[in-house]
């Protein structure tokens, strides 16, 4: 504790830094992503540690979600620019966030079986 405040460990999109942070200067803020395919191909944003993650973010006050996910593919995470990805070459693994390659994975079995 610091300042009588409980601290949170926190680590940055890409994982390379870890702090602490206030529980009280900790407020949740909506996102959005999406789950964009065509041709046996995912739209996916590469992170500077090499893993992948869905294309989106954060919502801003009074904004929609619709508005925020077109506002936020071009500018991901830190800029980097969504890239075409073979589905086929991907793993689990290749995800940062483990929710997002369960959506990929889920997406990628349904299609499978609808085929």
């Amino acid at each position: 504790m610091v300042n009588g405040n409980d601290l949170i460990h926190c680590d940055n999109s890409d994982g390379a830094r870890a702090y602490f942070v206030a529980r009280d200067k900790i407020f949740p803020r909506p996102s959005v992503y999406g789950l964009i395919s065509h041709a046996a191909r995912l739209l996916l944003v590469r992170l500077p540690n090499g893993k992948y993650v869905l294309p989106g973010g954060g919502v801003d006050r009074g904004e929609r979600l619709e508005e925020a996910l077109a506002f936020n593919i071009p500018e991901a995470i830190e800029n980097e620019t969504p890239r075409w990805v073979a589905a086929d070459c991907l793993k689990p693994s290749h995800f940062y966030i483990q929710a997002h390659a369960e959506i990929a994975f889920d997406y990628l079995r349904h299609q499978q079986l609808t085929k």
